[in-house]
């Protein structure tokens, strides 16, 4: 996909479409990868160009989401990169181009993400906030935001990030044990960060009891046990 991408930008310079998608293939190959530098600098180069020479119609919601998704991508790379400080300037740019039709959600759970890295807990926990004032109807929103609720104990009321998860599942009609379960695999992650093993195992049963009977979970919960016991 990637040569086939390559090629019609090589072919069709002008074609703005062919850009991103071959930068979303190229974010997608890199993680994968686990963002290896050589993946990491093409992206970056990729984005830059496509950002500089693209619309900047706030009138255009198609082209003003691209940009937005575009920066949080660029944003991403730079934290895997380390560069903290890139990372926090893209994530705040991304900001400055949504709009009532774009989930901003991810912005803030990116910079979130990003001060906790730094250390920075006084702007981790303003961040964590605003993720949940302006919430998401993207489920795995929700299961990031848990965990890193329990990195830094930026907890709201215990169950306020189980109830917005629980929500959007019911108002998309989405699979509610697969949601359910992930969510509860975090708590169980959560816990056993905290060393708090009691909690972990309650968790991961909860996951059980949420997932379909099929699934890997259960074996998931068998080898926390056994591990658990020696």
């Amino acid at each position: 996909m990637c040569d086939f991408l390559c090629r019609w930008v090589h072919l069709e310079p002008w074609n703005q479409d062919a850009r991103r998608l071959l930068v979303l293939t190229l974010f997608q190959k890199a993680r994968e990868e686990k963002y290896p530098k050589h993946i990491c600098t093409i992206l970056k180069r990729l984005i830059l160009q496509v950002l500089s020479s693209g619309s900047n119609s706030q009138d255009n919601k198609v082209v003003q989401y691209g940009n937005y998704l575009l920066l949080l991508v660029a944003s991403e790379v730079s934290l895997q990169s380390g560069d903290h400080g890139n990372c926090i300037a893209q994530a705040t740019e991304a900001l400055g181009v949504t709009s009532s039709s774009v989930d901003s959600f991810f912005a803030h759970l990116q910079l979130c993400r990003a001060y906790v890295m730094q250390g920075n807990l006084l702007n981790s926990r303003s961040e964590y906030m605003k993720c949940l004032q302006n919430r998401t109807d993207t489920e795995i929103g929700w299961v990031i935001l848990k965990q890193l609720a329990s990195i830094c104990s930026l907890e709201g009321t215990p169950d306020e990030i189980e109830i917005h998860l629980r929500g959007c599942v019911e108002r998309k009609g989405s699979n509610a044990s697969k949601w359910m379960s992930l969510f509860y695999l975090a708590c169980a992650q959560c816990s056993v960060w905290n060393e708090d093993f009691a909690s972990a195992e309650k968790a991961i049963a909860q996951a059980c009891a949420e997932g379909d009977p099929d699934s890997c979970v259960l074996f998931l919960n068998g080898n926390w046990h056994a591990t658990y016991l020696l």
